[in-house]
């Protein structure tokens, strides 16, 4: 995305160039808030950081910049029910505003911190060994378990491949990082998956990198994972019943038995619900609690609305397809 501008419309932070404009952040979209915060009060969050940035006197680009990762932070934090380990790194500007709204999503996050004052301590030569040791350090606490991690390119030196190793070393399964102050290319990227990027000019992009970390399994858990393709397996064979059914059956016996299957396909995504709900590896995955639930409510309008059939076979062909994505790739 080149000459990125950023803008506030209907309550939605929006980025665009010259071919595309992406809403960043909806505050009206209260389904994609699974925190406790409520989006309006994110929202006053927000103006607050937008009013105290474009009426600083930074560069016009690094305004851009901060509201852009400050976007992408509350979204994070509200995108997720889950305690939250994350560590920031950057200048004390940036992390001065951080603090004004990070304890409002979740007071018993874990959260660290690395101050460095402006772009002066990245040029000091023992910066970027002391950099390490801070990985070090920090990997101790939360190795394997830190959700987000936010840090300055600038602060990468010519050891920018080491360094990015060495915090997907902390990073749990699908951790994330928000690299800042980037090049628009060159990067070197193979332990991570390029979710989005922000090109404000060459030299200042934002990167959103996904680790490619495999997730490893303890038994319990690779039994609720088995217990789950179990039922999606059997969800699975009651719908292909339903599509046979549906065809050359008169009117009659075609309710009584779609009734019946209808009712058992229920009674099996209210357990898969429960699965997903109570344990925590399934919350892993941002959209599996929202899926299992669309499939329920599909199954409940067309247990009581059998009349459009045609309508609700097609509908819910749709979202059990969404399922069975999952049967086999939940970690993956």
């Amino acid at each position: 995305m080149n000459s990125l501008e950023i803008c506030l419309k209907d309550k939605c932070v929006v980025v665009k160039d010259h071919l595309l404009s992406i809403k960043l952040l909806d505050f009206n979209n209260k389904y994609t808030n699974l925190c406790l915060l409520p989006r309006k009060i994110q929202y006053e969050l927000y103006i607050e950081l937008w009013n105290l940035v474009t009426k600083s006197d930074l560069p016009e680009r690094e305004k851009e910049m901060l509201l852009v990762i400050h976007a992408l932070l509350i979204r994070y934090f509200s995108s997720t029910e889950r305690t939250l380990k994350a560590v920031l790194t950057g200048d004390e500007v940036l992390l001065g505003q951080v603090v004004q709204y990070v304890d409002f999503f979740n007071r018993e996050d874990l959260v660290f911190s690395l101050p460095v004052s402006r772009k002066t301590d990245y040029d000091m030569e023992e910066f970027i060994p002391a950099f390490i040791d801070y990985i070090h350090e920090v990997g101790n606490e939360i190795r394997n378990k830190c959700n987000l991690f936010l840090i300055d390119y600038r602060g990468l030196g010519k050891k920018e491949s080491v360094i990015l190793s060495e915090i997907n070393q902390i990073l749990d399964y699908k951790g994330e990082i928000i690299l800042y102050h980037a090049p628009e290319e060159g990067l070197e990227l193979s332990e991570f998956q390029l979710e989005e990027k922000f090109v404000i000019d060459k030299n200042n992009t934002i990167y959103l990198l996904e680790s490619k970390k495999q997730y490893q399994m303890g038994e319990d858990e690779k039994k609720l994972v088995y217990q789950f393709q179990d039922i999606i397996g059997k969800l699975n064979a009651d719908w292909v019943d339903i599509e046979n059914t549906v065809q050359g059956i008169c009117y009659e016996k075609k309710e009584k038995r779609l009734t019946i299957k209808l009712d058992a396909m229920i009674s099996l995504v209210q357990r898969l619900e429960t699965i997903v709900t109570e344990n925590l590896i399934f919350h892993l995955h941002k959209d599996l609690k929202f899926e299992v639930n669309e499939l329920k409510n599909t199954l409940l309008d067309f247990r009581y609305e059998q009349e459009d059939m045609e309508y609700f076979m097609r509908i819910t062909g749709v979202k059990m397809e969404g399922i069975m994505s999952l049967k086999d790739g939940i970690f993956s």
